[in-house]
């Protein structure tokens, strides 16, 4: 695989699933562990790794050839008054992402998790919070 291709995704084997509309890998190192690698794809019928190690796949409904590009960067975060309230906003899905608070940036801040529910509509992950008349930071972590 690709240097921007993390590190377990080396010797692993990819399938995919035209129905199923994804690409799993299989991995031998870990006792043949299967994975999610991706979804929502459009009718993937086969797989290549090419020789620089880019991972492609053949488009059964339109016939293209699509490369997958790895990003894994964490999702970022819009933050936006409501009256006495604060609104923070990131896209959905975040799979394995909490949002925490601070209310200072030093790394002995102590960061807490916010224990408010998350709202999801139209694509994005929200939370709202009553503006208290302090200074808070706000993180998405794993």
């Amino acid at each position: 695989m690709a240097a921007q291709y993390p590190a377990e995704y080396r010797g692993v084997y990819f399938f995919a699933d035209l129905c199923g509309l994804w690409i799993r890998c299989l991995d031998p190192k870990n006792h043949n562990a299967v994975s999610d690698f991706a979804s929502n794809l459009a009718g993937p019928i086969d797989l290549k790794v090419s020789a620089e190690g880019r991972l492609y796949y053949l488009n059964r409904n339109t016939g293209a050839v699509w490369m997958i590009d790895y990003t894994n960067a964490p999702p970022a975060l819009g933050v936006g008054r409501e009256g006495l309230a604060v609104s923070i906003v990131w896209p959905a899905p975040s799979a394995g992402y909490r949002l925490q608070t601070a209310t200072t940036l030093r790394p002995e801040s102590g960061w807490a998790n916010v224990p408010r529910p998350v709202l999801s509509t139209n694509g994005q992950n929200r939370v709202s919070i009553l503006a208290e008349g302090f200074t808070q930071f706000f993180r998405l972590v794993k």
